[in-house]
């Protein structure tokens, strides 16, 4: 009897664990046919939306996913304790406990691109505020995998975008690119931020521009907090000693994440779209200085990369970078992985032992995250290389399209292990070869426009790259002439100041009129 009464109980257990731990319901007006991916998420810090918790990394947040291919007639969507997730790997792993939850729906659509492929995929990367895109009110509730589950619905939907008021110095550009909607076979805009000189409706001046990319996943509308009244921005852009500029934030939101300003085979011709539509409109439309000495670029982390990269690939566009702690310029240290010669991008093996690969380190050294986790948490946020997170967007610009239209995977996203076929392709961003294989050429058009600063301690390890290339530069003949910085100790930041930035903008522009 009391054998027949634990398995009994051991059945009903069982069955728990596998039923519906949170079920979401989609508003009526929900087409049936609604191809999205559903995330629920989970929070013990109440002061903001669990959504706007939710992000790259080590944000303070749990969450869970899946994909909805097409609703059931009532229209509700359940995730059981089988669900993945990050950092907790499975929904049955969750510790039971109070949490703020929220739903959070992001709508897919399907692309017809030109080159043939049909891709179906976000219109925006960051889809926690995505425009059309749905979510739940926030519920605190206790959570068990084990018990009966929360219910959320999808009553709220995220406005349409609507540009920022311009202010007097202030102005926001937003264009359609035929180029990169005849690509998407859909309307693609470009956007960007800009700040005026102090003096620009008191004269009939034109000016050089500074083109900012900040780092991953920046926007056009961070220039609100730059001039925000009393910012130390705000106070320097004023100042009788700063150099009158244009300031020309950049945003590089693009479907399949961060676009890095780019041509790449899957998000398209982004080179082209900056270079021909937006720069072009940028000077038509605001008194700037419409010659490649006047153009100047600079930007930290991820914009670190853009502006070298820029000014590597475009040397007769722009008139100089100045690039800090830049995205891996050599990638034989992407961050900690060599991706021409290891084996494996999460684990490197010393003899019979293997060492999971850091992602990231704090001031002290120690991991806070691995690669693989962080790889872990794009892959729960959208397979086959959709998340739009950093590692799928690097693998969006550097690799090449697939036969299903989508990038080639430059690793297992589970197992880890590089495919040295698609490692190849990659070669061709590759900054510091691409300066080796063609410095010949290249010299008298970079003289002078290159600036790198990196910090001797970086938290994603990007000072590795930073030292190759300097050595490389430093024996260049004829020599390139500009500098390449590495500050011991220095973490992930930028070393230079806004007013450094372009104190020494304003010197290589006064060197180069001189020399004409």
């Amino acid at each position: 009897m009391r054998k027949a009464l634990a398995l009994f109980l051991a059945i009903l257990c069982s069955l728990a664990v596998l039923g519906n731990v949170f079920t979401v319901k989609f508003p009526d007006s929900v087409p049936l046919d609604t191809v999205g991916r559903l995330f629920v998420i989970l929070t013990k810090d109440g002061t903001e939306e669990p959504r706007f918790q939710f992000g790259w990394g080590d944000a303070p947040s749990i969450f869970f996913a899946t994909s909805v291919e097409g609703l059931n007639s009532d229209r509700t969507v359940s995730l059981d304790a089988d669900t993945l997730g990050y950092p907790v790997e499975k929904l049955s792993d969750l510790a039971p406990g109070f949490y703020y939850v929220q739903a959070l729906f992001d709508f897919y659509k399907t692309f017809h691109r030109s080159d043939g492929s049909v891709v179906t995929i976000h219109k925006y990367f960051q889809f926690w505020e995505a425009p059309g895109n749905l979510y739940s009110n926030v519920v605190y509730s206790y959570v068990d995998p084990k018990k009966a589950s929360v219910k959320l619905s999808l009553s709220n939907q995220i406005p349409e975008e609507e540009l920022p008021a311009d202010t007097d110095l202030v102005k926001f550009v937003k264009i359609k690119s035929e180029i990169l909607s005849e690509f998407w076979g859909d309307d693609i805009y470009l956007r960007a931020g800009i700040i005026l000189p102090r003096d620009y409706h008191k004269t009939s001046d034109f000016y050089p521009v500074r083109y900012n990319i900040g780092g991953f996943g920046t926007r056009y509308t961070r220039v609100l907090n730059l001039m925000k009244e009393g910012s130390s921005f705000y106070k320097m852009w004023f100042e009788e000693d700063t150099p009158k500029f244009i300031y020309v934030q950049l945003d590089s939101e693009a479907p399949f994440g961060d676009c890095y300003w780019m041509n790449s085979e899957n998000n398209g011709p982004y080179a082209d779209a900056l270079m021909k539509e937006l720069i072009p409109y940028i000077e038509q439309h605001f008194r700037a200085i419409p010659q490649p000495w006047a153009r100047l670029l600079d930007g930290g982390s991820t914009g670190g990369w853009v502006s070298l990269a820029l000014q590597v690939f475009y040397p007769d566009f722009f008139g100089g970078c100045w690039s800090q702690i830049p995205d891996p310029v050599d990638f034989r240290s992407f961050q900690v992985v060599n991706i021409y010669e290891d084996k494996n991008a999460y684990f490197k093996d010393y003899g019979f032992y293997r060492v999971e690969r850091p992602s990231k380190r704090d001031a002290k050294g120690d991991t806070v995250f691995t690669i693989r986790q962080e790889n872990w948490m794009e892959y729960v946020m959208g397979p086959h290389g959709t998340s739009g997170g950093q590692w799928d967007s690097w693998q969006a610009v550097f690799s090449p399209k697939g036969v299903d239209g989508l990038p080639l995977k430059i690793w297992d996203k589970v197992t880890g292990e590089i495919d040295h076929k698609v490692a190849e392709k990659w070669k061709r961003f590759d900054i510091y070869l691409y300066l080796k294989e063609n410095w010949s050429k290249l010299a008298g058009k970079l003289k002078g426009k290159i600036h790198i600063l990196a910090g001797g301690r970086d938290s994603y390890f990007l000072e590795n790259a930073v030292y190759s290339l300097k050595e490389f530069l430093d024996k260049t003949e004829p020599h390139y002439g500009g500098y390449v910085k590495i500050v011991p100790e220095v973490g992930h930041r930028r070393i230079l100041t806004d007013k450094q930035v372009m104190l020494e903008m304003y010197q290589a522009i006064e060197e180069k009129l001189k020399s004409k």
